[in-house]
């Protein structure tokens, strides 16, 4: 007998505005992390937030979960892309934490408190006399995670506990 090997392969839906340099970022390193454990990225690309609603329509069917970058144009008409998640129960996920309490179900990102935080210690730096060219540009070293239950339960997801259990917030 020969034996059928099936592969499945997660398809990941992301609205942004190509426009966005920070998004463009983003988005490249999202599909360069996707591509190495087989998730395929689906890319809707806006101009303004009128185009977000029929983006993010265009991804039902296509996609098992949204993902939405630190883009403006998308975090701006987040509700759109909310209601779209809901109506078809597709879980949205968000990398700004601030999002989650729109309606997205969770986020791992950065912490604002934390970006303040580092952003003293370098300010600290230059006032001690150093130049400010002389110090190498960081990421943000703090993150949280953020949890929202009710729009999982929306989006027919149900949070495990041990999730619940381990987010800085819970919305």
């Amino acid at each position: 007998f020969k034996v059928l090997r099936i592969i499945y392969y997660y398809r990941i839906g992301t609205v942004y505005n190509a426009g966005e340099p920070n998004s463009v970022v983003q988005i490249n390193i999202l599909k360069e992390k996707a591509s190495s454990m087989n998730i395929n990225v689906v890319e809707a690309s806006v101009s303004t937030t009128a185009d977000v609603l029929a983006a993010a329509e265009s991804l039902v069917g296509k996609v098992d979960t949204i993902y939405i970058v630190t883009d403006n144009t998308a975090v701006a008409a987040l509700d759109a892309i909310v209601g779209v998640c809901e109506a078809n129960k597709i879980p949205l996920f968000v990398a700004d934490p601030s999002s989650v309490e729109a309606g997205a179900i969770a986020s791992i990102g950065p912490s604002y408190k934390g970006m303040g935080e580092d952003l003293g210690k370098v300010a600290a730096r230059i006032f001690k006399g150093e130049k400010p060219g002389d110090i190498p540009s960081t990421g943000g070293s703090k993150f949280e995670t953020v949890v929202n239950p009710k729009a999982a339960e929306r989006m027919g997801v149900t949070v495990p506990q041990a999730v619940l259990d381990r987010a800085d917030k819970v919305v």
